[in-house]
């Protein structure tokens, strides 16, 4: 008797299990799908029975096969770390060309029902603007000094810059060389000072005249020479940097900021040095957040908050300085 309920057992216990019952229940979907051409010509049965029966066998019997392997210990303790890689740390799990790959197809795909012919032009240009160069390094706690002063005479105004910022290295670059240009009308603009991580750096060999245009400055060093760890780990160097020139308040009386990489709070001081010349301050490029209105301190420096200590600004968002003779 006992034989006979052990068999029992055997023959009918695998009938209790749900999991049977997918595989089962896709393979007889599969099979009638598969020969629906013969009975769906009842006129009892609507057109496209045998194509639903198909797909939905399809998914049950995929269904239950990846069931069976998830039953498995080894295969679900793999399957839970994957998951968990992909969703909370990518990059662990791609490098870092492959993971722009992906992130280019995905954004294309959110881009077609608005885009679709253009849609992966359009993910790329998004991706150049941000995710090619601006990987490298960003920026931090970063300070924009401008001291003006309008000539009495003549049309030309001298702007004294100096901004102050922290810089922070991506760990997945060998090799990061810190690269910026600034403008200006006249060959006069001159580098006085670079300072980094608090020490003054010589400047020849650091600074030279952009070969394509030759009112651009190019300031360029390697950042891994300087960079330093800080205390939760990240490698950055803090950077200090002081410019002169002038401009024609005829023809360029604009200062314009175009941010090329993150920032991560920013500030912008302005003060007049002459009596006979005002400004007039606009932030520029799409809004994350609002801005507070400028302010004056009690030094004299109107002082303009892009950003909070914790606020996020975004390549191509800045800044327009207009001058004005009065």
């Amino acid at each position: 008797m006992k034989n006979m309920l052990s068999i029992s057992r055997a023959i009918f216990s695998p009938l209790l299990n749900p999991i049977v019952w997918l595989i089962f229940g896709g393979v007889l979907l599969i099979f009638l799908g598969g020969y629906g051409s013969g009975w769906e010509s009842s006129p009892y049965i609507p057109d496209g029975t045998a194509e639903i029966c198909l797909k939905i066998g399809s998914a049950l019997f995929g269904g239950g096969v990846f069931a069976v392997i998830m039953k498995g210990g080894q295969f679900t303790n793999f399957f839970v770390s994957v998951v968990s890689e992909v969703f909370y740390g990518p990059a662990d799990v791609v490098s870092l060309k492959e993971a722009k790959s992906r992130w280019l197809t995905l954004t294309g795909s959110i881009l077609k029902p608005v885009l679709p012919k253009e849609c992966d032009a359009a993910a790329l240009e998004i991706r150049k603007k941000f995710f090619d160069e601006e990987l490298k390094y960003h920026f931090e706690d970063v300070v924009h000094q401008y001291e003006i002063n309008v000539e009495d005479h003549t049309s030309l105004f001298t702007v004294d810059y100096n901004s102050t910022m922290k810089v922070i290295l991506s760990p997945k670059y060998k090799e990061i060389i810190f690269k910026q240009e600034i403008e200006s009308e006249h060959d006069g603009c001159e580098l006085i000072s670079l300072i980094i991580n608090e020490q003054l750096v010589s400047i020849k060999g650091v600074l030279s005249v952009d070969p394509d245009n030759r009112k651009n400055k190019i300031l360029s060093f390697d950042a891994k020479k300087y960079s330093k760890e800080g205390d939760g780990g990240e490698c950055y160097l803090t950077l200090e940097r002081h410019f002169r020139f002038k401009q024609n308040l005829l023809t360029d009386p604009n200062l314009i900021q175009s941010l090329s990489r993150y920032v991560k709070g920013m500030q912008v001081k302005i003060r007049m040095t002459s009596k006979n010349g005002k400004f007039v301050f606009s932030d520029t490029g799409f809004k994350t957040f609002k801005s507070p209105d400028p302010y004056v301190c009690p030094q004299g420096w109107t002082r303009c908050e892009l950003a909070e200590k914790d606020q996020l600004l975004l390549p191509g968002q800045g800044y327009i300085l207009t001058v004005i003779k009065v």
